[in-house]
This record gives C-alpha cells, structure tokens and sequence, in this order.
C-alpha cells in the first residue's frame, strides 16, 4: 500500500511539473456573454477610434446598458451594424450566448462560411463555449480582411503589479495594449489572442514558460535581478545568481529558470 501512495505521489508531481509548464487553451470550461461577443463583432468593421466616435451619437436605449458600461459603446456599435439586437428594450449583455444565436451571428458576419454548428431542438438553447466561438468567430472571419489577427505576446506589467498602468492595460514584448472588457490578470505569461491593432479582443490560450530575447541583467538585489526588456524595466526572480549582461532570458511563472548571455554591458 505504501508503494502504491509513493507511486501516486510521484506521478502527480511529475504531471504537476508538465502541466505547469504546458500551454493551456482557455475557455474551453468557460460561456461567454453577448457583451464580449458584441465586442468582438464591433472590431471586425470600426478600429477603438471609430466605435468611439460612433458612440458619440450613441442611438441605443436598452434597459441594462448605459455609458457607465464597459461594453456600451460595442453595443451600440454592433447594433448601428445590425449584428445583434436586443429582446423588447434589453440587450441581455451578461447573458450567455446560445448555440442558435451563434450560429445566426456567424451567418450574419459571412454567409459563405461553411463551418456550421450542429444545431438540434434539444441543444440549440444551450450556451456555447468561450474557446468554441472564438475558434469558430476567427474562422468565419477569415476572408474579410478586417485586420483581426492571431498573435501571441508577452505580458510583463498589468496594472495590478503596475500603479502607473491605467485600468485595462497591460504592457507585453510588442509594446501597450488594451484588454477593455476582458477579466483576466496574465501577467507573466505568453498568452495567444485575437487582436487588432493594439486591442486584445478575445483569448485563446496561455502558458507559464516563456523566453524574453536580448535583455539586459542590470543588477542583482539578493534572489531578484532587474531587468530591461522589451519596453520595461522590472524585477525577476532569480534561481541562481547570474552576473550583470546581455541575455535571452527562458522565464516561468516570474522566475529566470535559464540564461543564455549574448555579450556584456559596455
């Protein structure tokens, strides 16, 4: 019996270790409202420049909407396009969507799309997943030429580690972006999105381990080094003491698991 605990032990630590380093797709056990659908709609025909100049004449008037909202202004933009409506004089924002509203959505974004969801009486009233309509949304928008794009990015300061960065800001290895609307807190993670132009609009996956090019060690204060990397200087963990020098840094969860020096600081 004890070499049977040992053995379970053994193996989730070493399943522990895997995971933690391993890519994780998100969503996959998560809904997603109509609030963050109606955001990710609203970019596939305005830029964050023009959702807001059209919210200047804001012509929406639901019940459980108003500018206080995070999501008012991509409401009012995917209703002026006619993508989405609301039921009597709600929009129902933090309602998840449907199975038959997203397959109604996707055909009013691109017609000739032949993905299609399998829809029944009995499942066509149950709520899709995160991961499912952001893989079927970048799918139907292929061929549109919208400027949405997959990339993946570094996340090295977010404002709850940051108390200059304003709310829904994060600084990454390509520089500031937005992530208006979007609840989750990725600092120090490489993370997988759906962007346009500097705005995160949607996530599809994370990971823990990640690799920083060409940075500079500038010094060590006890078990953290200082850095410069792409577009900031902060404080990493350290798990073995390294001298001051130019680097491409192998980092997981915060800490500096590995060092290849370039060449040294002048």
């Amino acid at each position: 019996m004890k070499k049977f605990f040992l053995a379970v032990f053994f193996f989730t630590f070493f399943l522990h270790q895997n995971i933690f380093a391993q890519q994780i797709h998100f969503g996959t056990d998560k809904t997603i409202s109509r609030a963050e659908v109606a955001k990710m709609l609203s970019f596939i025909y305005f830029d964050k420049d023009e959702i807001i100049e059209l919210y200047k004449n804001r012509n929406i008037n639901f019940t459980d909407s108003d500018a206080s909202k995070w999501y008012d202004k991509y409401v009012n933009a995917v209703y002026n396009k006619k993508l989405m409506s609301g039921i009597e004089n709600r929009f129902e924002p933090e309602k998840p969507l449907s199975l038959l509203q997203a397959q109604y959505i996707l055909d009013r974004i691109n017609s000739g799309d032949k993905t299609k969801i399998k829809i029944t009486d009995e499942n066509k009233n149950k709520n899709i997943s995160y991961s499912l309509w952001t893989k079927l949304f970048f799918s139907a928008i292929q061929n549109l030429n919208c400027g949405i794009e997959q990339k993946k990015i570094i996340v090295l300061a977010a404002p709850s580690q940051s108390k200059t960065l304003p709310p829904n800001y994060i600084i990454t290895s390509e520089n500031y972006f937005s992530c208006d609307g979007i609840d989750f807190d990725f600092f120090d993670k490489s993370i997988e999105v759906l962007a346009k132009a500097h705005e995160i609009i949607a996530l599809i996956s994370f990971d823990n381990e990640f690799e920083l090019k060409n940075c500079s060690l500038l010094k060590i204060h006890g078990n953290k080094a200082y850095v410069k990397c792409p577009h900031v200087k902060r404080f990493f963990d350290l798990q073995k003491k390294i001298s001051p020098g130019v680097f491409d840094l192998k980092i997981r969860s915060g800490e500096i698991i590995g060092a290849d020096q370039k060449n040294d600081i002048t």
